[in-house]
């Protein structure tokens, strides 16, 4: 009966255990995950203040560069965690500064406007966009909640002018317009994941 009783204690030790260990792993993936929406919103808010803040006034700068390779891991991390801790998709935040879902449906915009609108000439290498895109689309399919948000519009295109104010050469709207419409899938489901969030969606 002791034998038992000792057993008894052991386990409900070893399942306390578990849980907390559980707890404070999730607890710190919600840190990390607001830490990276932080250091995004720091690049800018919107699509176009992040490529216009990466303007030197001549060219994008290398620190800009380096910001966006330091986000491609972050991101991935991110991504993974939501696999790991499928109840992250649960956890909301009431500052739109550190929602994950905002900041990163903007920096996918912002690659599109590095790629589209910006003129050839002073644009990114597509090596530095392509990765982060392709890790937000990872990061879309494990954060997204499905079921709470299906049907929804395909978002309006950036909006150029913080570019056109810091000097960065573009090509016409009308290019970024077709962009913007031939992805108009992997636009929506960044919409789905922002509104998900309980955000509506910025340009």
């Amino acid at each position: 009966m002791a034998a038992a009783h000792r057993r008894g204690d052991v386990s409900g030790l070893f399942l306390d255990t578990l849980t907390i260990t559980y707890l404070v792993s999730v607890v710190s993936a919600v840190v990390q995950r607001r830490a990276l929406a932080l250091q995004a919103h720091a690049l800018g808010s919107t699509a176009g203040t992040i490529v216009a803040r990466g303007w030197n006034g001549e060219a994008f700068s290398p620190a800009f560069l380096q910001q966006l390779i330091t986000l491609i891991g972050h991101l991935a991390t991110t991504a993974e965690q939501h696999l790991a801790y499928p109840v992250l998709r649960y956890f909301h935040t009431a500052d739109r500064y550190r929602a994950a879902s905002l900041v990163v449906a903007a920096l996918d915009d912002a690659m599109l406007v590095m790629s589209a609108a910006v003129a050839p000439s002073a644009r990114l290498d597509d090596s530095a966009v392509r990765p982060v895109r392709e890790v937000i689309s990872r990061y879309v399919q494990t954060a997204t909640l499905a079921g709470v948000v299906t049907d929804v519009d395909p978002p309006p295109a950036p909006d150029l002018s913080p570019l056109t104010a810091a000097g960065v050469p573009v090509v016409s709207d009308t290019a970024l317009g077709a962009a913007a419409l031939e992805q108009a899938e992997r636009r929506q489901a960044l919409r789905r994941l922002v509104e998900a969030d309980g955000w509506s969606w910025t340009s």
